[in-house]
């Protein structure tokens, strides 16, 4: 049975999150208000991928060919994947379902570093998306990974007025969100590592509205 455990990005706690549970290998998702996300249940795989050293122009430019041209097509993230010479490997998860509902399957690649997830939509993340997250041995600056994601998009961030307090200072729980079209959205994420999400990773997903 699924056991209620979701972070949001902010640090909250969505659910409580029993000892005994495990994430799923360093998949990541995003809910509705685009906020990150870790689906937990009981004999997941815990462990997320050896860090690996990615530029922030590499990342973006493999999330572009990995899930913004591909649509989220599993096909296509797969082929897009070997053009790319990303190393990545399909293993779908498949995460036991509850009293009266049937198993969930998730696509899932994994790589060096490098962990791509696809969903149509479920539970928890009820908007189709496509992520992918690096594992990262240091942390880059959250304005490097939104200058280069700009420049792979081709335009700023629609909320960016929400980076900045009123009182001028930076707003840490803002969450960049590029506007794309076929009513899509991109969001960013740069974050440390915590008992519960271990593993510090940039998260860059792309989510029908």
């Amino acid at each position: 049975m699924i056991r209620k455990a979701l972070a949001a990005s902010i640090g909250l706690l969505m659910a409580l999150v029993p000892v005994s549970v495990a994430a799923q290998g360093g998949a990541m998702w995003v809910d509705r208000h685009g906020r990150m996300m870790s689906l937990q249940f009981s004999g997941g795989n815990g462990a997320p991928p050896a860090p690996a050293d990615r530029t922030a122009g590499q990342m973006a430019a493999l999330f572009q060919s990995l899930c913004v041209a591909t649509e989220g097509d599993p096909a296509r993230i797969t082929a897009a994947a070997r053009a790319a010479g990303a190393g990545l490997a399909a293993q779908p998860e498949n995460v036991p379902g509850g009293r009266n509902a049937p198993p969930l399957v998730l696509d899932i690649w994994r790589g060096e570093g490098l962990v791509v997830t696809r969903t149509a939509g479920f539970f928890a993340a009820p908007n189709a998306q496509c992520n992918a997250i690096f594992y990262v041995r240091s942390l880059p600056d959250k304005a490097a990974v939104v200058a280069a994601l700009t420049a792979a998009l081709g335009s700023a961030p629609a909320n960016a007025d929400q980076a900045v307090r009123r009182n001028g200072r930076p707003n840490p729980h803002y969450i960049p969100e590029w506007s794309v079209a076929g009513g899509r959205a991109v969001v960013a994420h740069v974050a440390a590592g915590y008992q519960h999400m271990p593993g510090d990773r940039v998260q860059l997903g792309i989510r029908v509205r």
